[in-house]
């Protein structure tokens, strides 16, 4: 949905050089106060009919814009606690429904120089559930999006609406609140997946202890010196985590089709781990004759290992 911005010139160019003052940003943004209620307000519905009437986002920050667009005054969360408004979202809504007329919109309440981020609302509900630690709104504008948005859209700002949720898991109770809000529960599974397999990659990668250890739990058919002899090869040939993970995940299968045929418990042979690092190189598309490969192997042992391995590419 489109939300109407009013962007006009603050007082930052002289107020930011008073000693001891806020920093402010060089415009005044004032968005639309429905924003609130179909982004903010409606959020805390869902999460009252789902996880009980009891729960209500708390208000952290926010500054609304009271009176008319050419003449109006601000007031914060701070302000409503004088008036015996709850700083909550229920207490927000409130608000504005006792004066649709007057509240307007809603505009800057801090400016993070760090990060270059206007922010326009922060609430927040702590531990509404057991499997749900905490659950963040945020609304605001990235300064370093600016350009982006003058090319694209011809606007000076673009508002983003953040909402964060630090889970322990996908209960059903988060997949329904998911549901209820049209966010793809599909797109989250596989952004963690993702996000999971990038951590482990860089902590396999930085630590040799890390990559024996994960290979060791994964492939359970390859033993100590099998798991020695696949990471010191891809030491030599400095390997990255996908290169020794598909090494690993090709000898495993070798072994558990040999133990099943031979009956037997060995460990693989320098010649299989030489195979199996010119098969995953040439499936990468990388020339196999600048492999590092320990001296005195059997190149007809390797031939044959590589026409086992191939099979499990196909």
């Amino acid at each position: 949905m489109d939300y109407n911005l009013e962007v006009t010139a603050s007082e930052a160019p002289v107020k930011n050089y008073v000693a001891g003052g806020e920093i402010l940003p060089f415009e005044y943004v004032v968005a639309e106060s429905e924003i609130l209620e179909k982004e903010i307000i409606k959020f805390n519905q869902k999460i009252k009919e789902i996880f009980g009437k009891k729960y209500d986002l708390k208000l952290n920050s926010i500054r609304l814009c009271v009176g008319t667009d050419e003449n109006y005054v601000t007031i914060d969360e701070s302000n409503l606690k004088e008036v015996d408004i709850i700083p909550t979202i229920q207490g927000l809504q409130e608000f504005i429904q006792a004066n649709k007329k007057s509240v307007f919109g809603f505009t800057i309440r801090r400016y993070d120089t760090k990060k270059g981020n206007l922010i326009f609302c922060e609430c927040e509900l702590n531990h509404p559930i057991f499997d749900i630690q905490s659950i963040k709104i945020k609304i605001l504008a990235s300064l370093s999006q600016r350009g982006l948005y003058m090319q694209k859209h011809h606007v000076a700002y673009g508002l983003h609406v953040y909402y964060i949720l630090n889970v322990s898991r996908f209960s059903d109770m988060i997949i329904r609140l998911f549901n209820e809000l049209n966010i793809p529960i599909e797109m989250i599974y596989l952004k963690r997946k993702s996000s999971i397999q990038n951590w482990r990659a860089t902590e396999c990668e930085l630590d040799e202890k890390n990559l024996k250890n994960y290979l060791q739990f994964n492939y359970t058919h390859l033993s100590h010196s099998d798991v020695d002899q696949v990471v010191s090869i891809v030491r030599e040939n400095k390997f990255n985590f996908e290169f020794a993970n598909m090494m690993a995940d090709l000898l495993n299968k070798m072994k558990l089709d040999r133990i099943e045929i031979e009956d037997a418990l060995y460990s693989l042979g320098q010649e299989d781990i030489a195979a199996a690092a010119k098969v995953v190189v040439n499936y990468f598309g990388f020339n196999e004759q600048n492999l590092s490969l320990p001296s005195n192997l059997d190149f007809n042992i390797i031939k044959k290992s590589i026409d086992e391995l191939d099979r499990y590419i196909h």
